[in-house]
């Protein structure tokens, strides 16, 4: 009997090793592994980041500080739009784009899939709009020889039923009326008709004898632009994007299915000011920082962060092969090709052009083993566990509690558009205490020394809005206890207490 493939979609708060604050990160990551090489067919939601898919846990999006794209197939596309309504608000839904991702027909299936969405949320619906794209200049001509250059009759109907926009048109040569269309209105009011007539904007079909028809002038179209379609069908297909990358790697297939340039080049369009930060979370083989370095030609000066996992790459697979090991060397060996490339081809445009790499600090705090199978193993784990972070995280010199600090605050989700100050640190009562003023002017105290009723006295005296320390910090015998006491002691007063 043959066992059907099923379509899991997991959605987690953390995944080893992207985000991993408990022992959930561990399954998160290691049972949509294990269901994947059963050939099941996995897709993972991590709400605060995005969607990892099974083939390279890669999500390739375009990241702006008032909008986001999140881009996925046909199977999940429903799923993922009620998960995404529930992250982002229904209300910040901008628009579903569908690429057309492939031009000929599949014939293993029964039906050919051939597009991707690409879902747009902003941050905020009632201030985002997209940036609007060139007009094209073809459907304008000008066959009247009007001195104020080509233009394009635009139906003079308007949506809606408005009794001052309702009004009989009378055309000057076959003298017929005109009146809306059946729940549609005139797109002016009566007198502004008649100034359109008269400064000769008014049209009434190709040979005089049509409805009325408004001019719309090139000059006018290009001030405004043109808003985007829904659907693209000439953004490059997944064959296009193979092939851009093969040539970048002299004809080596070193990644399965990357995007291709223009793709994400129309994303840009859409999304980008002249100094934007474009950040790809899963960057893959590295489209959107190619796509980005090459839109800066027109000037601009916006700037590519690429983040990608060093995930190890199949020993038999034509990437290894060639020397590359990790995704992650693939992405940075693409960004420099790109580079050498644009830097031969237009030194008058990119002098300036650099890249700079950096890796990952390992983590403060231990990983849970997801192998502990045995009862003995699972006492050993969580007798580790009593303290989450490692050994020699949070010495006294605050120099080297930085890192924990700066952990710590990402993981809060307090990364650099979350901060606004970071003050110097402090002893208070023998601690050293951390004061991070937030983007909402709200104060974080986090300390990682012991604590003490002191230590209290001076939190409930400045009232932070938040504070965070970790277990460790409570000690002796009545350990559990104290905490217990502060927790409900802050709570009262308003103030929030986290535990690592």
């Amino acid at each position: 009997m043959t066992q059907t493939k099923k379509r899991v979609l997991f959605v987690s708060s953390e995944m080893s090793p992207f985000l991993e604050t408990s022992p959930l990160a561990t399954v998160a990551r290691m049972l949509p592994q294990a269901l994947q090489e059963q050939e099941n067919e996995i897709r993972i939601l991590v709400p605060r980041f995005g969607v990892i898919n099974e083939r390279r846990n890669r999500l390739h999006e375009v990241v702006r500080l008032s909008g986001i794209n999140i881009s996925i197939d046909d199977n999940e596309a429903a799923n993922l739009k009620v998960l995404c309504d529930e992250v982002f608000g229904a209300e910040n839904f901008v628009a579903d784009f569908i690429w057309q991702h492939r031009k000929s027909s599949q014939n293993d299936v029964d039906v050919s899939l051939s597009h991707n969405h690409t879902l747009c949320f902003s941050k905020k619906r009632d201030v985002f709009r997209l940036n609007p794209l060139e007009i094209d200049s073809g459907k304008f001509d000008n066959p009247d020889a009007d001195p104020r250059g080509p233009w394009v009759a635009d139906p003079f109907d308007a949506p809606n039923i408005r009794p001052n926009l309702t009004y009989p048109i009378t055309n000057p040569i076959t003298g017929e009326k005109h009146l809306p269309p059946n729940g549609r209105c005139w797109r002016f009011s009566q007198e502004k008709f008649a100034q359109a007539l008269s400064e000769q904007r008014i049209v009434f079909g190709k040979n005089g004898k049509g409805r009325p028809q408004f001019k719309r002038f090139q000059s006018e179209a290009e001030d405004k632009g043109t808003n985007p379609f829904t659907v693209w069908t000439d953004t490059g297909t997944a064959t296009e994007g193979t092939k851009e990358l093969m040539k970048l790697f002299d004809g080596q297939k070193i990644f399965d299915t990357p995007k291709p340039v223009r793709l994400i080049n129309e994303i840009l369009k859409l999304s980008v000011d002249e100094d934007s930060i474009v950040l790809d979370f899963f960057a893959g083989s590295g489209t959107a920082a190619q796509a980005l370095m090459e839109f800066n030609l027109d000037g601009g000066q916006r700037t590519s962060i690429s983040v990608q996992m060093p995930e190890v790459l199949d020993y038999d697979s034509e990437a290894y092969k060639a020397g590359y090991r990790t995704i992650a060397g693939i992405t940075r060996a693409r960004i420099d090709k790109v580079i050498a490339k644009l830097q031969a081809e237009h030194p008058d445009k990119i002098a300036d052009l650099a890249c700079a790499h950096f890796i990952l600090a390992p983590s403060n705090f231990k990983v849970w083993r997801g192998d502990a199978n045995t009862a003995d193993a699972l006492r050993e784990q969580l007798a580790l566990f009593q303290s989450a972070e490692k050994p020699g995280t949070h010495a006294q010199d605050p120099s080297d509690q930085t890192a924990m600090l700066a952990e710590l605050l990402l993981k809060h989700g307090l990364g650099a558009l979350g901060v606004h100050a970071i003050s110097k640190p402090k002893q208070l009562a023998g601690a050293m205490v951390h004061r991070v003023l937030m983007a909402d002017d709200r104060q974080m105290w986090l300390c990682f020394d012991t604590y003490t009723e002191a230590l209290k006295d001076e939190i409930v005296k400045a009232a932070p809005a938040q504070v965070v320390m970790l277990n460790s910090c409570f000690v002796g015998p009545k350990a559990d206890e104290r905490l217990a006491n502060l927790q409900l002691e802050l709570t009262g007063l308003g103030i929030g207490l986290t535990v690592i």
